[in-house]
C-alpha cells in the first residue's frame, strides 16, 4: 500500500509530527502490501503520536507493534492499546517494553499466556524495571517458535523468581541465568525442565541456581519422571542445610552424582562421538564424522520428542543429539553404534554414488519402460535438486512412494552386504 500524501491521508499528520517515524511506517506498509482501512490507519497514527509525545523510542515501538498486529491479527489491537496505555502511564520505558513484548503474546492467541504475561510483567516491574529486558527477549523467541507450553512454564518461573525477596545482586543474576537457561534447553524437554526449576525456585532461589548448574552438567539428559525424582531427592537432602542441597543439585556431592547415575538412561552424542568417529574412519577409510541432527534444523524449534533417525550427505553422518529410547545407557549407546554402522554401510556400498545418467540409460534399454522422459528438462531441474536420487524420485507419478520403495530395497541390499562382509555385526 502506498498512501497518497493528500489532506485525506491519515499518515500526513504522522509525517509532520515525526518524519523519520512516518517514513518507517510508510515503508513497512509498502513492503507488506497490506490493505489497511483509513480508520485503522488513523488509530495507528494517533497511538504512535501519543507514544512519540512521551519518548521517541516508545512511539516507534508502538508503531512497529501495531504494524505487526495489523498484518497478523487486527482483532488484537484493542488489547494492545489497553496494554500500552496502562504501561505508558507509568513511564515511557515501561511503555516501550510493553509495546515491544506484548506483540508475540497476543499473536500466540492463548488467553492463559496473555493473563500470565500481564501478571508476570507487574511482578517484575515491582522488582525493578531492569529485570524485564533480557527475560522478555527470551520470551519473544520462545513464542515466535510456537512453543506455547514452554512460554507458560517460563512465565510461571519468572513470576515465582521475581516475587521472592532477595538482594539486588542475586536478582540481577537471575535476569541473565533464567533466559539463558530457557533458551538452551531442548524444546521437547523445556516445558517440564522449567517446571522443575520453578518448583525449586519456590523453595529457595539459591537452590534453583544450583539446579541450573546441574542442568548444565548433565541433568538435562534426564527424562521427565527421572528429573522429578531427582528434584524430590534434592529437596529432601536440603532440609535445614541449604549448602548440602546446593551441592546435590549442582552435582558437586557424592549423593547428587550417585542419584544422577541411577536415574540417567539417556546418552548424548558428545559422549559417543569420538568412538564413532574413529570407527567410521577405520571402516570407510575416509574422513567421515558424525554430527548432531540439530545442525540441520538449527535445533531450536522442534518441540517433538527426538526421533531415533539418521541421515548423511556422504561426508558426514547426522545422528540424534541424544537417545533415550532404551532402559539403560548401555543399550542407548548400542543404538548409536547400530545407526552409525548402518549409515557407514550406505557409504561403503555405494548408495550415495547413484548416477542418474547411467540409470536413465539402463531404463531406456528396458522394453517395458516406455514412459517418455524429457532429458533436457531433467538436467535443467538438476540444478535445483538436492541430489540425483531426489531428481530420480521426481520422475515417478508418486515420488514419495518411489522413495519409500527405494529405501526398503536399498536398506535390504545394504543389510545383506553388511552381513556378508561383517558377519559379526548381526543386525
Amino acid at each position: 500500500m502506498n498512501p497518497k500524501k493528500t489532506t485525506q491521508d491519515p499518515l500526513r499528520k504522522l509525517d509532520l509530527f515525526d518524519p523519520d517515524t512516518g517514513k518507517m511506517v510508510r515503508s513497512d506498509l509498502q513492503a507488506c502490501r497490506t490493505a489497511v482501512s483509513p480508520e485503522m490507519l488513523q488509530v495507528l497514527v494517533d497511538e504512535t503520536i501519543w507514544g512519540l509525545s512521551l519518548e521517541t523510542s516508545f512511539g516507534q515501538a508502538v508503531a512497529r507493534g501495531m504494524l505487526v498486529l495489523i498484518r497478523r491479527d487486527p482483532s488484537c489491537l484493542h488489547r494492545y492499546q489497553a496494554g500500552i496505555h496502562l504501561a505508558g502511564a507509568k513511564g515511557p520505558t515501561l511503555g516501550r517494553l510493553m509495546a515491544t513484548h506484548l506483540v508475540p503474546v497476543l499473536i500466540s492467541g492463548h488467553a492463559r499466556i496473555r493473563h500470565l504475561f500481564f501478571e508476570t510483567f507487574e511482578v517484575m516491574e515491582n522488582a525493578g524495571v531492569y529485570t524485564l529486558t533480557k527475560p522478555l527477549k527470551a520470551l519473544d523467541r520462545i513464542l515466535f517458535s510456537d512453543d506455547c507450553r514452554s512460554a507458560e512454564a517460563y512465565l510461571n518461573l519468572l513470576r515465582t523468581a521475581f516475587s521472592r525477596e532477595m538482594p539486588y545482586h542475586r536478582r540481577q543474576q537471575l535476569t541473565v541465568l533464567l533466559p539463558k537457561s530457557a533458551l538452551q534447553y531442548a524444546p521437547a524437554k523445556r516445558p517440564w525442565q522449567l517446571q522443575q526449576l520453578e518448583r525449586v525456585m519456590r523453595i529457595d532461589d539459591r537452590l534453583a541456581c544450583a539446579l541450573i548448574n546441574g542442568m548444565n552438567n548433565g541433568l538435562d539428559l534426564l527424562s521427565s519422571a527421572a528429573l522429578l525424582r531427582f528434584v524430590s531427592q534434592g529437596l529432601g537432602q536440603s532440609g535445614n542445610e541449604r549448602q548440602r542441597g546446593e551441592r546435590f543439585f549442582a552435582l558437586e556431592s557424592r549423593a547428587g552424582c550417585s542419584a544422577f547415575a541411577e536415574l540417567q538412561v539417556a546418552v548424548s552424542l558428545p559422549q559417543v562421538q569420538p568412538h564413532l568417529n574413529r570407527y567410521l574412519q577405520a571402516r570407510t577409510g575416509r574422513e567421515v564424522s558424525v554430527r548432531p541432527l540439530s545442525v540441520l534444523t538449527n535445533g531450536a524449534n522442534d518441540t517433538r520428542p527426538a526421533a531415533v533417525g539418521t541421515c548423511s550427505d556422504g561426508n558426514s553422518i547426522y545422528l540424534p543429539d541424544e537417545i533415550d529410547r532404551c532402559d539403560t545407557p548401555a543399550d542407548n549407546r548400542k543404538v548409536y553404534k547400530c545407526l552409525a554402522r548402518f549409515e557407514a554401510g550406505l557409504i561403503e556400498f555405494g548408495t550415495y554414488r547413484f548416477d542418474l545418467e547411467k540409470t536413465l540409460e539402463q531404463c531406456s534399454a528396458i522394453p517395458d519402460c516406455c514412459h517418455p522422459l524429457d532429458i533436457d528438462q531433467i538436467f535443467t531441474d538438476r540444478e535445483e535438486a538436492v541430489s540425483d536420487l531426489e531428481l530420480f524420485f521426481g520422475l515417478f507419478p508418486q515420488p514419495q512412494l518411489a522413495e519409500d520403495l527405494f529405501l526398503i530395497f536399498e536398506h535390504g541390499r545394504v543389510r545383506h552386504l553388511l552381513l556378508q562382509s561383517y558377519p559379526g555385526l548381526g543386525f
